[in-house]
């Protein structure tokens, strides 16, 4: 369910290079999951996602595991 789920990207040229994203949800959080494509990893992108993603499930109250 798209509505439930949470995720956050970085875009270049037009492509998804790194994501954050929900794993599964549960009704006080939610499991995350990371990736970047790895012609781009050492650069920060995953780190980036991640605390974007995980201070919008703390404004959300929901907790990032």
């Amino acid at each position: 369910m798209l509505d439930i789920g949470r995720g956050v990207a970085v875009i270049k040229s037009g492509r998804i290079i790194a994501g954050a994203s929900s794993y599964t949800r549960y009704n006080e959080g939610i499991e995350i999951e990371v990736d970047t494509v790895e012609e781009e990893r050492r650069k920060g992108l995953a780190t980036a996602v991640s605390a974007a993603l995980i201070l919008r499930c703390l404004d959300e109250g929901l907790y990032p595991s």
